[in-house]
């Protein structure tokens, strides 16, 4: 009785736990993602070498690159529409977003040449806009000794920090654009994602979260390091997998990027525009681990025996080769026993995991989901079946809670309807599914029960080998000669 109770208390324990750092990583996904963070203003200047008449005819009076002076877009049409109020009128499509184009009014607001040139956006596709969702650009051109002083100005409301500094990417990249066209010079491409600097620093950030979040491990702070360094490396490999796949099906602007306490995200700037894209993209993160961990089960299994003389070298070769089947057994087996949990996780077919995307694509009609989510769950429990116990289900059920919670934050993503699948495609999709739970099924009993095995083999091994040692050498010290020199002179 007083084991179950234990075992009750430890499910519990650990399913708040989880909960907790659950209901913490997802907030920061929003604030990094969703959260309105009102309207924002933009504002970059740069020096041209170039007259203000030259800069205001290559900005206002066009012709407009082919691409935008953003580099993200294709124009179709730029136009003046004189009147009161002079306006604009533009039809044009993010290159990587939906094919369709969209056709924009924006109304002139300022409009003193050379100096002043100010737009706000009245209408899209017909459609008028409201005050506060519009965005409202502004250059403003002074003249200096031998250039031109140009200031961007964008306002306009934002959703997510991460936008912010998108953003502030883009229109920066505008003007350096622009100087390229006034001074003849070769034109810069788009800005992507949000630099390499900043993604230095979301990575330090999602390191120093993970070691936070791992501080109670034991094995002191080279352990801790080495184990928050691999579960990034696998969640850099999961969202390879996503990326990869996203280049695929053209998304020229994927970008990726680690969030502290949460993973990782690849970030496409359209929506998938197919169920089959849609399927792919999401299985890739789990399918392109899977192929990972499947090469590392070799060195995981064969090279495991050798692990326990890392902990004690005295009792095993120190030579070169052996050394390194030591590193290359550990970096295998502690790849597998992180990618293999964190990748079932996300193929759990619930909120925003991959998992729900896969049976959602495979699947039409609320019916028909429910039956392809309820397979998936199947599915995985086959994997795990029999390789965890209480104290590793309420952790997991904890996760499940927060990440079935997440659903809300994203339901309104795939409001737009998808092409559906052909029946070769689905059975793809389904193919590769089932491989992928296949490959962490067979990971988990390989590593546990063979690599582990022998590694506690080796530690069962040694210490019979020390208590037989530690016999003899009391019966060596319990000896003593003079005792049997007085024997033999009695005898």
């Amino acid at each position: 009785m007083l084991g179950s109770e234990s075992g009750v208390l430890e499910f519990f324990a650990g399913a708040g736990t989880s909960m907790v750092w659950g209901l913490f990583g997802l907030f920061i996904w929003w604030l990094m993602f969703l959260a309105p963070v009102g309207r924002r203003r933009f504002e970059s200047a740069v020096a041209i070498a170039a007259t203000p008449e030259k800069i205001w005819s290559a900005y206002v009076l066009g012709p407009e690159p082919d691409d935008g002076w953003t580099g993200l877009s294709e124009v179709q049409l730029r136009e003046f529409l004189y009147g009161e109020p002079m306006r604009i009128h533009e039809v044009t499509r993010l290159r990587a977003g939906p094919k369709a184009f969209k056709a924009y009014v924006y109304r002139v607001t300022a409009f003193d040449a050379p100096r002043l040139f100010e737009t706000c956006t009245q209408s899209r596709d017909g459609v008028d806009v409201e005050p506060k969702a519009a965005t409202r650009a502004t250059l403003t051109l002074t003249p200096r000794a031998q250039t031109t002083e140009a200031v961007l100005c964008y306002e306009h409301p934002v959703r997510g920090l991460y936008k912010i500094l998108l953003l502030r990417r883009i229109y920066a990249r505008m003007l350096e654009r622009l100087r390229a066209r006034c001074e003849d010079r070769p034109m810069p491409g788009p800005a992507r994602g949000v630099g390499w600097r900043t993604g230095l620093v979301f990575a330090a950030l999602a390191l120093a979260a993970t070691i936070y979040a791992m501080g109670g491990m034991s094995g002191g702070w080279p352990v801790l390091v080495s184990v928050a360094l691999m579960i990034q490396f696998v969640i850099v490999v999961h969202e390879l997998g996503h990326w990869l796949a996203m280049r695929w099906f053209g998304h020229r602007d994927a970008t990726m990027t680690m969030i502290p306490f949460f993973g990782g995200a690849a970030l496409g700037a359209r929506p998938a525009e197919t169920a089959f894209e849609k399927a792919i993209i999401a299985l890739m993160g789990p399918a392109f681990s899977a192929g990972a961990t499947l090469l590392l089960l070799i060195p995981a299994t064969l090279w495991s025996g050798d692990l326990f003389a890392a902990a004690h070298p005295a009792q095993g070769a120190t030579d070169w080769p052996t050394l390194g089947r030591i590193v290359g057994g550990a970096i295998a087996v502690v790849f597998v026993l992180i990618a293999t949990p964190l990748n079932l996780l996300n193929l759990a077919p619930f909120g925003m995991m991959d998992g729900a995307r896969i049976a959602d694509a495979l699947a039409e009609g609320r019916v028909a989901r429910a039956g392809a989510r309820l397979a998936l769950v199947t599915g995985l429990s086959l994997s795990i079946w029999g390789m965890f116990g209480w104290s590793d289900f309420g952790p997991t059920i904890g996760l499940l809670a927060v990440i079935s919670l997440s659903g809300f934050l994203t339901s309104r993503e795939d409001a737009a309807p998808l092409a559906p699948m052909t029946t070769r495609q689905r059975a793809l999709v389904v193919s590769t599914l089932a491989l992928t739970l296949c490959v962490y099924g067979a990971a988990l009993r390989l590593t546990v029960a063979s690599a582990l095995g022998k590694i506690a083999q080796a530690e069962t091994t040694l210490h019979a080998r020390g208590g037989v040692d530690r016999q003899g050498s009391d019966e060596r010290a319990a000896y003593d000669p003079r005792t049997d020199a007085n024997c033999e002179r009695e005898g």
